[in-house]
This record gives C-alpha cells, structure tokens and sequence, in this order.
C-alpha cells in the first residue's frame, strides 16, 4: 500500500480472515498514543501491574504484581519484546478493565473503517473469536503513521532496557532492508509469522515514497521476512524510489566515496547478507571491492546497469595469505526469464573457491 494515496499496489487474499496474533498491539499502541496526544497521560505516567497481568502467557516480561511500569517502558516493551503482560498493564491503566478497553479498540477499529476484526483481548493470545485481515491490519497501520507522526519514530527501536536486561526487536527486516521503519511482528501457532512494516526511500527527484507491507501466515520468520523484503523491493523498483539516504547516494556518485561505508546493511551473524539498492542510468556500474589489511585491492567486480544485487559473503577464520591470490572472473545472471526474482537460497553464480577458504556468492 501506497502511504500517501491509500492505494493498493499488490494484493493476495487480503480478505481473508486470520488470526492477527501480537499484529493486536498496534490498537493498544494506537490507543496509547491517543491518550498521550489528548494530555490524559505522559511518558513519565506510570502503571500498577495487576495479578491479571503478572500472569499472562509469554511472551513477557516477569512482571511483579503490585510494581509500577512508565508508558514509556510500556509502549518499547509493546514495540520491541512484543510483551502480554505489558499489554495487559497499558489496557488496565487506560481502561476500567480489559474488557472495557477491549470494547475501545473494537469501536476505534469500526471507526477506522476496519470491518472484518474483531478483538477480544490486548495482546494477541491464542481466541478463535479474534480475528482480521491483512486489509484491515494495513489500515491500522497506515492510521497509526498518519495519525501520530511525532510517535512513529519509535517503531524504529531495535531494542530496550528492563531491570539491566537488554530486549532485542523480533523485527529483523529493521536490520535487512535499508529504510525499513519497523512496525510489529507477531506470531502464534494458529496464525503463522505476521508482520507488518513500512519503508521510506527516495527517487531521483529526492521525493520520498512510503510503502506499507502486511504478510500474514508466514511458515518461519525467515520466509515472512523474505516474501516481506521481496514485495517492497519490486514495488520500490516501479517508483524508482530505491535512495534511502539522498546525501550519501548523491556525494558517492559524484565523488566515488565507496559506497560499502555509507550505503550497506550488514546483518550480525555469518552468513552476512549485504544489499545494495541501486537507481542506475545508462552507462554506470556498481564496483564492489574486497580490502585486506595487507593488500589495497584485492578484488574488483563490475556490474554494468545494476539495480539491486544481493551478496552473500561467507569469511573463513583464516587471514589473507602474504601472496594475493589471482582475482576470479564472475559472470552475473540477472534476466527474470533465467531465475525468480530473490528466491531465497538460489545460488546463480559460485566463484572458484580460494585456498584461504574464502568464498564468495552471487544472486539475482
């Protein structure tokens, strides 16, 4: 979905009833944000944690009855550890009961045009009576950009700290798609991955364009992830919107600053992923250059009229040799026709393995 029109670009089974899981926090957030925006409390408010609460079903935070917890703990906690029992502090401290701010989310959800959800708890736990849409979970989410922008940062969060432990997002598109914004993910064994999140990037006229993205029924959280990546990249593709930061893009086209320093997203753990997303124009390459410590170049690759190239880059423990070994030639198979676009796992190209045990991968 297009942010700014509303307009559905890809649509599959978007009707049809799931279950939202934790995808249910977005209306306690949304509802968090309102209270906030209408002065009834501040970030530094704080909440009572009722039995009720302390013993909710994880995912949660172990939380003690009778402590107090900041809205600003309760909306990271909601973002980031995706926690029951904080939802159930936040729906207790913004309502009589939870089933008083039950029938809130419900009427706000009406009121939003979200027709086929009906919710019966705050946090997304397993209830046959509960249950939306992707339509409907694409609307709460483009209402919740639209109508708090000054909040909608914190969608951002990879992660929180809770008495010294430090909570890390289930949101890794965060870290795999440069400009993702984040939103939430959830997860029950009824209703498959979920997610929902947003990306910004820009075109060549510096406009930015948002996009919106709902999966529902995921079989892992990596083919959620990738289905995920592989819908905005191909919408992203049709707008020419493939800058995410114009400054960096722009100064490294002009200058030649490299762009690996300012322009890739590495994930933590091998195998390291590096995606470039490129907007090209007739004649220009993307270089791609591998340094050791003991050799200035090591290897070059160019790529005439690149668009978008995944890299998968496999380290073995062992340094470069004194000796720099003799650079491999790499064919690079891009055409729709030869292979699916992203298919996950796919090789389309292996380079001749180097004896320090360094491999290197291409794919389309």
């Amino acid at each position: 979905m297009d942010l700014k029109s509303g307009k559905i670009l890809k649509q599959k089974n978007a009707k049809k009833e799931c279950f939202p899981a934790s995808l249910t926090k977005k209306m306690t957030l949304y509802l968090l944000f309102e209270a906030l925006r209408k002065g009834e409390i501040q970030f530094q408010t704080s909440f009572s944690v009722s039995k009720s609460a302390a013993h909710q079903m994880r995912m949660k935070l172990g939380l003690i009855p009778g402590e107090k917890i900041s809205v600003k703990t309760l909306i990271e906690a909601l973002i980031v550890k995706s926690a029951n029992d904080i939802a159930v502090v936040a729906a207790e401290g913004l309502a009589d009961s939870v089933k008083d701010f039950v029938s809130r989310m419900n009427k706000k959800a009406k009121k939003l045009g979200m027709k086929q959800t009906h919710f019966c708890n705050p946090s997304g736990v397993p209830d046959s009576h509960q249950t939306t849409t992707a339509r409907d979970m694409a609307i709460l989410a483009k209402a919740l950009l639209q109508n708090f922008p000054e909040y909608t940062s914190l969608f951002n969060l990879r992660s929180f700290e809770f008495k010294g432990k430090k909570y890390r997002t289930h949101n890794h598109v965060l870290n795999a798609f440069p400009g993702a914004d984040g939103m939430k993910t959830g997860y029950i064994y009824a209703s498959g991955y979920n997610i929902s999140t947003s990306v910004t990037r820009y075109d060549d006229k510096k406009s930015p364009h948002r996009l919106l993205c709902v999966f529902m029924g995921g079989n892992s959280p990596q083919e959620r992830d990738q289905k995920v990546i592989t819908l905005l990249e191909e919408a992203l593709l049709k707008r020419k919107a493939l800058f995410y930061n114009v400054k960096e893009t722009v100064a490294a086209q002009k200058t030649g600053i490299p762009l690996k320093r300012s322009r890739f997203q590495r994930t933590n753990e091998p195998p390291i992923f590096i995606r470039a997303p490129l907007q090209t124009k007739e004649g220009m390459s993307l270089l791609l250059q591998q340094y050791s410590s003991q050799h200035e170049d090591d290897e070059d690759f160019s790529f005439a009229r690149a668009k978008s190239v995944d890299i998968l880059l496999r380290h073995s423990a062992k340094r470069f040799p004194a000796k720099a070994p003799r650079p491999t030639k790499v064919s690079l198979i891009s055409s729709k026709e030869s292979m699916p676009h992203l298919k996950r796992s796919r090789v389309v190209q292996k380079t001749r393995e180097r004896q320090t045990g360094f491999k290197r991968f291409f794919r389309s």
